[in-house]
């Protein structure tokens, strides 16, 4: 494990593996549309789907990338 591995892959290996363990769905490159919160938990809806979740990961990517919709980031916060 990092940082004794000296990558951070390692890291992200071992958390995606107990993510899937857990099984957890990874939707990846999903133009999501619209999040709204429910009484148990968020519906997603994107183009081609909708998905129903007890939690939501929005990750936006690096650091140096700008988030596309502020105000959905806005919104999600309000969440915690």
């Amino acid at each position: 494990m990092y940082p004794y591995s000296n990558q951070a892959k390692t890291v992200r290996d071992t958390l995606v593996s107990e993510a899937k363990r857990q099984n957890v769905e990874f939707v990846i490159d999903a133009d999501v549309q619209q999040i709204n919160k429910t009484e148990s938990g968020f519906t997603i809806k994107t183009p081609d789907k909708q998905y129903f979740a007890q939690k939501v990961i929005f990750a936006n990517g690096n650091k140096f990338q700008k988030v596309i919709y502020p105000e959905l980031a806005k919104c999600l916060s309000a969440f915690k």
